[in-house]
């Protein structure tokens, strides 16, 4: 992209703000607004204590249950749409979806491979990516931590961390609230949640959801479009055992249903043209954006995912604390007919029948985090241990249709199990009222055995068995990671701090055969940060700012791969990632806030110079073929992102009403879409306009809005390479279009 459209972009979100500001000041000054008050401190729990936002030495974007409200997110998979510098693509029930933080995350259907970033939902790190993409029901908060979190969080964490906490029991009241969400392509989502005293040291939470939503994509073979219904529940308890002993138990189930589930075309491959040849069949242009595709059916899935969790607190006096985390998750995803090992089949065809493949995934993991806490009058300390136990069982049949009458059945088998463990002290130091040291050590280490084979003309498909001795692959990763970082607090608003974190990420196993290939080696990131943090305008501006510079060696790639068996992963030598990042909140008066934030990020591979080629590239050199990416940008990572946002509020005179209206700009940048750098792929930049408006009781009793998301229709996707060496071609991952609808709350 070049200079001049991001000045031109930046240019129209400032002159929009600007006159929202205008407008707001203005309305404000004839409802009788005065000078804005101080912004409300922001509470963090990004260090495992309870800290206010701007002592922390990391930068962490803090989106309050508030924000996600008035920005209308109701599932996880929207939140990169008021947080930049991150990336989510993917469906909402999380099939083949990716995160990415500063350009480093998950990528698409790795199973076995640990994501770059953590998912912490109340203290637990989810065994998977995919159990995060649920509807973000009764939630208090989600924190975004840039960068590696190397000493505090249970999993080894090398890029980022998404910290989420759920609304917890209470014993003060009885309450609850109800939600209906109504739009179009046939959007209907219904939440509610209630809050029950048992007694003075008892209380239950009750919470759940329902919705169901249809695709935009029509295969025009069968006249349908996707469907996708979501549900799920969460029933917390709170027991104070004593004055100091309280515990929290909490389980939730979430289950997804896609049916004739689509993808677009971006490019077609060899066996798609030959079996369209063979059949007579024209095939429509290949178009990531024409929202047409055809295939003989769409995809059918479903999935649950069960997480229970045992959160135990225990104040031994002033100084020390106690707490015992226990978490165990169960998650299944396989197709919607019976008659299928783990549980269904999912007969999904590409275009034509060119493929078939069933899937079945599913997991257990089984987590313990032990900790004390310690906070004296100039040292905080945290010390603890983790354990992990997790098994990933994966199963894919494949048919892959070359033509009408050549078939070739293919099994891809996995059985993977892993052990972690861990050990950590992270400590806070007060030199005095301006000088504070924070410093932290983690031994880490990672234990795999695993099974990973493909069987020619095998599984649901073939008739080849299983060999009757699997190749198993055991090995085990550890490192010692940390944290050490200087703050300099300038005066009572005004915060700077700098210093350096180690990460850490175990390797892993690659698809084996008659020879065993090497494992993959662990990933370590070393990142260096400056940054500061302020309040000014009589605290009425929030503001922080944070210069760094990572480098990964060894960083884990993943190659194109069959469909179905797992992807080929690879260490490049070296990547490197520098950036600057800013955020601010600005309450210009009563009833008018703004907020913005960017985020600048330079991620280019240092030394890769056996990359995977491209389908062009491999019709030239079709065996062995490497290409030197060295000095390209990584895929997936758009180097400028940013959003602004504008809202108002003010009581109606004469009424017991308030009217309020927001407004957003989410602006993401030009960038590679896949990993061998194809042409084909490259995303354009685009921006986003969501805004709301809505009535609300004065005693908030209840609020009506409605509501829209990508007002200009912009068109923006994520491409994904389905196949070995051009074999299925290129599919595309489409954004929603022009969405709107109606939102009534009720609370009590």
């Amino acid at each position: 992209m070049s200079l001049s459209n991001v000045t031109w972009k930046l240019s129209l979100g400032v002159a929009a703000l600007a006159i929202a500001a205008h407008a707001g000041l203005a309305s404000g000054q004839d409802a009788g607004a005065t000078k804005a008050g101080a912004l409300e401190e922001v509470v963090v729990t990004a260090q495992k204590r309870e800290q206010n936002v701007q002592d922390v030495p990391i930068f962490v974007s803090v989106i309050s249950s508030e924000k996600l409200a008035s920005s209308n997110i109701m599932n996880f998979n929207e939140l990169s749409k008021v947080v930049p510098g991150i990336i989510i693509d993917g469906p909402i029930d999380g099939f083949g979806s990716t995160i990415r933080i500063r350009g480093i995350g998950v990528q698409r259907y790795i199973e076995g491979i640990r994501p770059s970033i953590g998912v912490f939902v109340d203290g637990v790190p989810y065994g998977r990516i995919d159990n995060a993409f649920t509807n973000f029901l009764d939630i208090d908060s989600v924190e975004v931590l840039k960068g590696p979190q190397a000493t505090l969080f249970g999993k080894e964490v090398s890029s980022g961390a998404i910290v989420i906490r759920t609304k917890k029991p209470d014993t003060a009241a009885l309450q609850g609230d109800l939600e209906a969400n109504l739009g179009n392509f046939g959007l209907q989502e219904y939440r509610g949640a209630i809050n029950v005293p048992i007694g003075s040291a008892t209380a239950a939470r009750f919470s759940g959801y329902w919705t169901t939503r249809d695709g935009q994509i029509e295969n025009i073979v069968t006249g349908k479009k996707g469907e996708m219904e979501t549900r799920g529940a969460r029933v917390s308890l709170l027991r104070k055992i004593t004055n100091d002993v309280e515990a929290t138990l909490t389980f939730e189930r979430h289950e997804a249903q896609a049916r004739n589930a689509l993808q677009e075309v971006a490019a077609y491959g060899r066996n798609t043209l030959g079996f369209a040849a063979a059949t007579g069949v024209t095939l429509l242009p290949a178009n990531a954006f024409d929202r047409k595709v055809q295939a003989a059916s769409g995809q059918g899935r479903d999935q649950t995912f069960e997480n229970a969790a045992l959160d135990v607190s225990w104040k031994i006096n002033d100084a020390w604390t106690f707490k015992s985390v226990t978490g165990y998750q169960d998650f299944v995803r396989h197709g919607d007919k019976g008659g299928y090992p783990g549980g269904g089949v999912d007969r999904t065809n590409g275009l034509f029948g060119a493929f078939t493949y069933i899937v079945y995934t599913g997991d257990k993991v089984l987590s313990q985090e032990l900790n004390f806490t310690y906070e004296g009058d100039s040292l905080s300390s945290v010390l603890g241990v983790y354990y992990e136990d997790g098994k990933w069982p994966t199963r894919t049949d494949m048919l892959i249709n070359t033509s009408p009458t050549i078939r070739t059945p293919l099994l891809s088998y996995g059985d993977r199990t892993s052990n972690d463990f861990g050990i950590y002290a992270h400590n806070i130091y007060k030199f005095n009222d301006r000088w504070t040291l924070t410093a932290g050590l983690r031994y880490s280490e990672v234990k795999k055995d695993d099974v990973i084979i493909n069987v020619s003309r095998g599984g649901f498909y073939g008739t080849a068995p299983l060999p009757a001795i699997l190749p198993h692959q055991k090995d085990s990763w550890s490192a010692v990671s940390g944290t050490a970082k200087l703050s300099y607090r300038m005066n009572e608003d005004i915060n700077i701090y700098g210093g350096y974190d180690r990460g850490f990420k175990a390797g892993a196993h690659n698809l084996s055969s008659a020879i065993v290939p090497p494992p993959v080696e662990e990933e370590i990131v070393d990142s260096f940060e400056v940054g500061v943090k302020g309040l000014v305008f009589g605290r009425s501006l929030r503001w922080a700012l944070s210069l760094f510079d990572q480098k990964y060696s060894d960083f884990q790639v993943t190659s194109p791969s069959l469909l179905g068996s797992t992807s080929l992963i690879q260490n490049a030598a070296s990547v490197d990632i520098s950036g600057v990042e800013a955020e601010a909140t600005w309450m210009v008066n009563d009833n008018f806030t703004l907020n913005g934030a960017l985020a600048y990020i330079d991620s280019k591979y240092g030394d890769f110079k056996v990359a995977p080629c491209t389908d062009l590239q491999k019709s030239v050199t079709p065996t062995n073929c490497t290409q030197d990416l060295s000095g390209k940008r990584v895929d997936g990572n758009p180097p400028l992102t940013w959003n602004l946002g504008a809202q108002y509020k003010s009581a109606l005179s004469g009424s017991r009403l308030a009217l309020y209206l927001r407004g957003e700009l989410v602006y993401r940048d030009e960038m590679q879409g896949t990993v061998a750098q194809d042409l084909r792929t490259v995303v354009n930049d685009y921006t986003l306009i969501n805004a709301s408006v809505g009535l609300l009781a004065a005693d908030g009793a209840w609020d009506l809005s409605l509501w829209g998301k990508n007002l200009n229709d912009e068109n923006y996707v994520s491409y994904y390479d389905l196949a070995l060496d051009g074999a299925f071609g290129l599919l595309a991952e489409l954004g929603d279009s022009r969405t709107y609808g109606i939102n009534l709350k009720y609370k009590f």
